[in-house]
């Protein structure tokens, strides 16, 4: 499924539900999202997740910017 920097996700895990953004795609795993949800960074396999046409851009890409300084190189 595509996702752009910032859209918010719905995520439905066993036992779990709720929504996170997407800031990109792990390199070294690119079926892995990384999403922000609150103020913690969670990598969660891409079939748990789906779009809700809703988003945050330039929310999204300064989160993909600590990010990639903690890990340069680490996303897609």
């Amino acid at each position: 499924m595509a996702f752009k920097i910032g859209d918010i996700v719905f995520f439905t895990l066993p036992g779990s539900t709720g929504e996170g953004m997407f800031i990109g795609r792990l390199r070294a795993s690119p079926a892995d999202l990384v999403l922000v949800i609150g103020k913690q960074v969670v990598e969660l396999a891409d079939m748990y997740c789906t779009p809700t046409k809703r988003g945050l851009p330039a929310e999204g890409e300064s989160w993909r910017r600590d990010y990639l300084k903690q890990g340069p190189g680490s996303l897609v």
